[in-house]
């Protein structure tokens, strides 16, 4: 027997969704605030996935190849309050399929695509990683001496400029980058990479994600 119920937990009403980022950025806050609960029974996976589209308001589309890679494939799965993203990231990854944002909406590729879609790409960080040089001004020594019979005040030292460590090095760079930019795909995409030398990073990445560390490494120099 095949069952599917569901029930959204989260009623939210559809963005007006203007170009592709403005898009993309709508569609992510709403997979990240949608909960649901579902009980999925043998349902084939395409069915499950129109429940869910339905269900959320999402665009939500599979690839060629995506949708012949497992044309009979079943899904079981049964959860209460749970988030959007994770419940596709359930039903997916055991098939080796993966979710992209693409073309105005979540595309269901496979792993072979998710890698393809990735490009390098690199950027210039050394003023991330810039020693800050600290010009204080001399500290003030209210002191008396005695000069030819004449008391003279006010002998003063230099502190030490020795440049400053950068506020964060290349691994914390790095881990602030994997924490808050492109969630799991660190991790679930074989193609993505990130490193850096010589002041320039060096990220294999998805271009919806390249946008994200642009955004970062921007934030993070406001606060140098």
């Amino acid at each position: 027997m095949k069952t599917m119920t569901g029930a959204i937990l989260a009623g939210m009403a559809l963005a007006a969704w203007g170009g592709d980022e403005e898009g993309r950025a709508a569609a992510l806050r709403r997979l990240d605030a949608v909960r649901v609960s579902v009980d999925f029974r043998e349902a084939p996976l395409a069915q499950a996935i129109d429940y869910l589209r339905e269900a959320s308001g999402l665009n939500i589309v599979f690839t060629p190849a995506a949708a012949e890679k497992d044309p009979g494939a079943k899904v079981t799965l049964k959860v209460r309050d749970l988030g959007l993203r994770t419940v596709f990231r359930l039903m997916l990854r055991p098939r080796d399929l993966g979710m992209t944002w693409r073309d105005g909406a979540f595309q269901i590729v496979t792993r072979e695509e998710l890698g393809s879609a990735t490009v390098l790409r690199m950027y210039d960080v050394r003023s991330h990683l810039l020693k800050i040089q600290d010009f204080r001004g001399p500290v003030v020594e209210l002191t008396t001496t005695v000069r030819n019979d004449v008391k003279v005040l006010g002998i003063y030292t230099l502190e030490d400029t020795t440049p400053k460590e950068p506020p964060i090095g290349e691994e914390a760079l790095l881990d602030l980058i994997k924490t808050h930019t492109g969630r799991r795909s660190w991790d679930e995409n074989p193609a993505a990479s990130l490193s850096v030398a010589n002041g320039i990073l060096m990220a294999s990445q998805t271009p919806s994600v390249h946008v994200e560390i642009e955004r970062l490494l921007a934030g993070i120099l406001q606060y140098r």
